[in-house]
């Protein structure tokens, strides 16, 4: 366990619906910075994802799709894990610490805990299929 308080987002997530579709899902765009204390809150490892940044909420196959919902509770997990897997390559995390912060990040927000397992394995399975795991 790591010493010291639990993770947390450090910034609100506030966003604004774009009029167009990617992969048959609505985005949305950042409107203000948005943060995350990996590990533990005051780690020193602090994730900013930008202003500007557009997401889908969750690049998960169409099976997985039911589990998810695009304002629920692990919306701020999803929208993390969206921007550190569009990060360019070689990305500086591997695509299992990419999805090992999606998980923490949905604990931290109170996901169920099978909800939280078929949200992750959603990810990676999508990874499989993209062949970037």
């Amino acid at each position: 366990m790591p010493a010291g308080p639990r993770s947390r987002f450090t910034l609100p997530l506030r966003v604004e619906v774009q009029q167009r579709e990617e992969r048959g899902r609505g985005t949305v765009r950042l409107i203000s910075p948005f943060a995350y204390d990996v590990g533990h809150l005051g780690s020193g490892e602090t994730i900013e994802v930008p202003i500007g940044f557009e997401t889908d909420f969750c690049s998960v196959p169409r099976w997985a799709r039911g589990f998810v919902s695009t304002f629920d509770r692990g919306a701020k997990a999803a929208v993390l894990h969206d921007f550190l897997w569009s990060q360019p390559k070689p990305r500086t995390r591997a695509r299992r610490e990419i999805d090992r912060i999606y998980r923490e990040a949905m604990a931290v927000l109170d996901v169920p805990p099978l909800r939280r397992w078929i949200m992750w394995a959603g990810v990676r399975c999508q990874a499989q299929t993209t062949r970037d795991v």
